[in-house]
Order: C-alpha cells, then structure tokens, then sequence
C-alpha cells in the first residue's frame, strides 16, 4: 500500500521547512554559503528554498571547500541516501553540511537536522512529481 502526497499537501510542508529554517535554533540562515539538492527529490525544494532565502545553488560539492552547506532530500528514508552522500562529500572537502528534508521515516538511521514530518508507518510515500510510468 502506498500514500499519495498531493501537490498542495508538498508545497505546504515545503513552505513549514522554510519557516523551520528562517525561524530554527541552531542555523543562521545568514551564514549558508550554498543550497545543494540531492537528486531528484531533494531537486524541487532546494529551488523553492534558494528562492525564499536568496541562497545560492551550490551544484557540485566536489569543486568547492570550505562551504557551509544546507542539503536537502524530500525523505530520509532508510537513512542510506543522507549517510553516504555525508560520508563522500566529507572526504572530498571540508565543508560544514546542515542536512534538512522534508520527511523522515521513524526507522531511518539518518536523522536530519531540520525535517517538518516524522513517517511513523512503513507505507510508501508517492510525492506528486513522481509520474507513472506511461507504457506504449
């Protein structure tokens, strides 16, 4: 069985995230060199945020050091994702990363340091930008 996520419902807690963010103890808005998104999920809150906060887009983590970088996912789900994209980009650089995501599951191994909603069932979540596949 699976949830589906309206667009509504996403833009809401996309918009709580920022509140989150702009009103949060613990992060200085201020001082966030760059935004990066993890794809695909984390693609369309990070533009909406980077918009909201005059964040810049900070696209390959690779290329620069010395960051202080919000990333963002829409679920820490199993934790994987958060894990080892921290785990890569602190080896690469030194940057002070602030993780942030929309959703986490109670059974993640990854929680962030901001999220709007905890997922305490094991349901899988349809987010609205995930369209069916169309088979010709």
């Amino acid at each position: 069985m699976s949830i589906n996520i309206s667009w509504d419902s996403y833009l809401n807690v996309i918009r709580s995230l920022g509140d989150m963010l702009e009103h949060g103890i613990g992060i200085d808005l201020s001082k966030i060199d760059g935004i990066h998104g993890i794809p695909r999920g984390g693609l369309i809150p990070t533009t909406i945020l980077s918009h909201r906060f005059d964040i810049p887009l900070v696209y390959n983590l690779k290329d620069t050091s010395n960051l202080n970088v919000l990333i963002v996912d829409d679920i820490s789900d199993s934790g994987a994702t958060f894990t080892e994209f921290k785990k890569i980009t602190e080896f690469y650089n030194n940057h002070k990363l602030t993780f942030a995501s929309l959703y986490y599951r109670y059974s993640t191994t990854f929680v962030p340091d901001f999220s709007v909603i905890r997922i305490e069932h094991d349901e899988w979540l349809n987010f609205p930008y995930e369209v069916p596949k169309i088979s010709t």
